[in-house]
């Protein structure tokens, strides 16, 4: 994308959401101290930010941000300030790409690669490793990262083996005849992704994926003020560990989802994909409501669909399908109450 068709569509987001938010301000529990006019606050940080903010040489200037990640599929995206966009891909979206393409090359998935330490016996390489669409596995010993001398007696620690042809022995074939050679070596994976902060990559597509559905009335949510919180503060335990249900829900709930039923999972369910070179997998993300359980959802995740010893449980799940809620003038706050959108 060039960067006219960029500035146009930064320009389109930012009116968007501008007026969305003039018609959350219409609301008669809402103000702002001081007040302003078209204004878009960045989603992650909370800070207001003007039309002016959409120049690169701003301070602290408005950034799009695909939404998923772009490595991982993402299309479409929503307006966060450079600083947030800066933080979190480095923080988190970094490790959750790593972490699942370190998920493929442990499957053997093809199209996935790695790089890698093999040793055998006392000696050490590093080298890269491609798995093709194939599933034939190719190795490249990098020889400027490893020492000469071990690379040499790497590859010369063979063993060898000879099949002799015998004319007289039915299924004997003279191209099978001959020597060959066998370098038996172990491969020692090093993990550059932390799940932890996978984890919370996962929870920021959900919560901006719900913002851009739902634009600012979505953000008049308590609850979501500890989500904000984890998403930028990835390297502390601020909400329980289990974001996420993970069960394979049909195509058609891809997008914004309420759980009904029961109560104790009562919340926003965001389902989308992730695409790797080798997989493509379905996430879906609980986001807390604003009314009961709120942040304790997370928690209820664990206790009744992470040790449920009967292994299922029955949920309610109402599917909201496609729409402009953000662009709607009559969907100010309303459009948090459970069964109202």
């Amino acid at each position: 994308m060039n960067k006219n068709k960029i500035k146009i569509k930064k320009e389109k987001i930012f009116n968007k959401y501008s007026q969305n938010l003039s018609w959350v301000k219409e609301h008669p529990s809402i103000s702002f101290r001081p007040d302003f006019e078209n204004g878009y606050i960045c989603p992650l940080c909370f800070n207001l930010f003007s039309i002016e903010d959409l120049n690169s040489e701003s301070k602290n200037p408005l950034t799009f941000d695909h939404n998923p990640p772009k490595a991982l599929g993402g299309r479409n995206g929503i307006l966060t300030c450079k600083e947030c966009n800066s933080k979190t891909g480095h923080l988190i979206d970094n490790h959750l790409l790593n972490r699942l393409e370190e998920i493929d090359f442990r499957n053997f998935s093809p199209n996935s690669k790695s790089r890698t330490t093999l040793q055998s016996d006392e000696y050490k390489v590093t080298a890269d490793i491609e798995i093709d669409n194939q599933k034939t596995i190719k190795i490249n010993i990098d020889r400027k990262n490893s020492n000469p001398s071990q690379v040499d007696s790497f590859l010369s620690n063979k063993s060898y083996t000879y099949k002799a042809y015998d004319p007289f022995l039915e299924g004997h074939d003279l191209s099978e005849a001959g020597t060959s050679w066998h370098l038996n070596f172990n491969m020692s994976l090093s993990s550059k992704s932390e799940e932890r902060k996978a984890e919370i990559a996962l929870l920021k597509i959900a919560y901006l994926y719900a913002f851009q559905v739902f634009g600012n009335g979505f953000l008049i949510n308590s609850s979501l003020y500890k989500v904000r919180e984890q998403i930028l503060n990835p390297e502390k335990d601020i909400l329980e560990k289990v974001f996420w249900i993970k069960y394979q829900f049909p195509e058609k709930c891809i997008g914004v989802n309420i759980i009904n039923k029961p109560e104790e999972l009562k919340c926003f369910l965001v389902v989308f994909n992730l695409y790797t070179n080798s997989e493509s997998r379905q996430f879906a993300i609980a986001i807390p409501g604003t009314s009961s359980p709120n942040l304790d959802i997370y928690k209820n995740i664990e206790l009744i669909l992470c040790q449920n010893k009967v292994g299922s449980q029955n949920i309610n799940i109402e599917h909201l399908f496609d729409r402009d809620y953000a662009g709607e003038k009559n969907m100010p706050l309303h459009l948090i109450n459970f069964g109202k959108i």
